[in-house]
């Protein structure tokens, strides 16, 4: 397993929303790979937040997920950071949407 990369989230200047981006550990420049902002701009929406943000073992693809209404119900999307180089609006592709729950089970210990 290789990482090479720091990975933060941020805010541009005159943004209302973040972005994911990365550092090389050596130092270098900041690489934007998701801007919120393009994201919920394209997508017709002015609220945008990340779910999950996980890079590939190997920093070449990045899966990510967003919720555009605020109903929790996250796109999940993945993105070749190696063949598709730039900062990414909606870019990836959605591959599900899931309402995310939590469900709680008493476990009775009578027989």
């Amino acid at each position: 397993m290789r990482r090479d990369y720091t990975y933060l989230t941020q805010f541009r200047a005159g943004a209302d929303l973040p972005c994911l981006a990365r550092r090389p550990l050596g130092g270098g420049p900041v690489e934007v790979l998701v801007d919120l902002d393009a994201v919920a701009a394209q997508e017709g929406s002015s609220y945008a937040e990340f779910g999950l943000t996980e890079p590939g073992p190997d920093d070449r693809l990045l899966a990510w997920s967003v919720d555009l209404t605020g109903a929790e119900l996250y796109s999940l999307r993945f993105r070749d950071l190696v063949d598709r180089p730039g900062p990414a609006g909606p870019g990836g592709t959605d591959l599900l949407q899931r309402r995310v729950e939590c469900r709680r089970h008493a476990v009775s210990s009578t027989s």
